[in-house]
């Protein structure tokens, strides 16, 4: 999403376009393959990205239930961590 203004100068209306910046280069035509040498080259992973404007209350309990059985399972959070972070 971004933000659109129209604006005047010498007598012409013109649009500006207010686009935040991203923590990684995006190609909105490009597919997978060109994403994945984006990300590579940068040093970046897909679970590195943050999403503005979404919380906890955004999850239903369902997916909220798969998150807290997969991230035990695989080891990468132990019992404590994950119940430090209130999910």
């Amino acid at each position: 999403m971004v933000d659109v203004n129209l604006l005047s100068e010498d007598g012409l209306d013109y649009i500006e376009l207010v686009v935040n910046p991203w923590s990684f280069p995006v190609n909105y035509n490009s597919g997978k393959c060109i994403e994945k040498f984006l990300m590579t080259k940068t040093g970046l992973k897909r679970d590195a990205e943050t999403i503005s404007n979404i919380g906890v209350d955004n999850l239903d309990q369902e997916s909220t239930d798969i998150f807290r059985r997969e991230v035990l399972r695989s080891g990468r959070m132990t019992k404590e961590d994950l119940e430090s972070l209130n999910v």
